[in-house]
Formats: structure tokens, C-alpha cells, sequence
């Protein structure tokens, strides 16, 4: 069976996503369905000419997690 795949363009900034029924978590290795709010959220941004912020924000948060545990703390102190 055929995969899905939609493509969204952000024509201001030169940016496309095509996005597949499902995809690989590169942490996990598991495939992962993609969510209707993952849609939702990249055809919004796609409409709005911010698709490439969009994209930037999820990747920043990937990769640089903020440490839940040590915002506590130094709140605490």
C-alpha cells in the first residue's frame, strides 16, 4: 500500500515539508504516526509564511531540551 504524503509550501521563504503518513523517531527508531495536530500545526504555518520557523522551533526544542528538574531547583534557590 501506497504511503499518503502531503506537501506544504511556504513560497515567502522558500520553504516545502512534505510530510508522510508515518515517520521514523530518530531517537527510537519506532515508526511514528503522524498526529492530526502535527497536520494541523504545519499547514498553519504554511498558510502563514512561518512553516521554516515552525520547523527551527521543533528542531531547537529536539535537540536542546530544557532540563525540567533544574529549572525547579534554581527556582528554589
Amino acid at each position: 500500500m501506497m504511503e499518503k504524503l502531503r506537501t506544504y509550501t511556504d513560497y515567502a521563504n522558500k520553504t516545502v515539508l512534505t510530510i508522510p503518513d508515518h515517520f521514523i523517531d530518530v531517537k527510537t527508531g519506532n515508526s511514528v504516526k503522524v498526529s492530526q495536530k502535527i497536520q494541523e500545526q504545519v499547514d498553519y504555518h504554511s498558510n502563514n509564511n512561518t512553516l521554516i520557523h515552525l520547523v527551527l522551533s521543533a528542531l531547537n526544542s529536539y535537540l536542546h531540551p530544557k532540563n525540567m528538574n533544574s529549572d525547579i531547583i534554581l527556582s528554589e534557590i
